[in-house]
Formats: C-alpha cells, sequence, structure tokens
C-alpha cells in the first residue's frame, strides 16, 4: 500500500489531472453559489427569477457533463 501510494504522489500527470479537476470542481461551485446574486444585481431581477434562470442553466450544465 504504501508503495502505490508513494507512485501515485509522484506521478506528475496523475497530480495534474487532479488538480485540474479540483480546480474545475471550485470554478463550477462558484457559479453556483453566486450566479444569482450577480444577477440580481447586475440585471436587476427578483431573486426568485434569478434563482430559477441559474437553476435550469445548472441543470443543463451537469445534464451535459454526465454525458
Amino acid at each position: 500500500m504504501g508503495k502505490s501510494l508513494k507512485a501515485l504522489l509522484t506521478n506528475r500527470v496523475n497530480l495534474y489531472n487532479n488538480l485540474a479537476g479540483i480546480s474545475y470542481l471550485f470554478a463550477l461551485l462558484g457559479f453556483g453559489f453566486f450566479m444569482p446574486k450577480y444577477m440580481e444585481t447586475i440585471y436587476r431581477m427578483n431573486a426568485a427569477d434569478a434563482s430559477m434562470i441559474s437553476g435550469r442553466v445548472k441543470v443543463m450544465g451537469h445534464l451535459i457533463i454526465k454525458r
């Protein structure tokens, strides 16, 4: 187990691939949390409409990613 763990942690391709995946998740989470507030502020929408639109975008994004 120790040798396998060391091999995974020293493999640059694996390490960079994992870091890219984590960065992608952070960006996606940031979009999910702050997009309704951004739409409220920039487009002067009410909270319900902004949440409905951003929710639809998130659902469509998840459907596209899972393909």
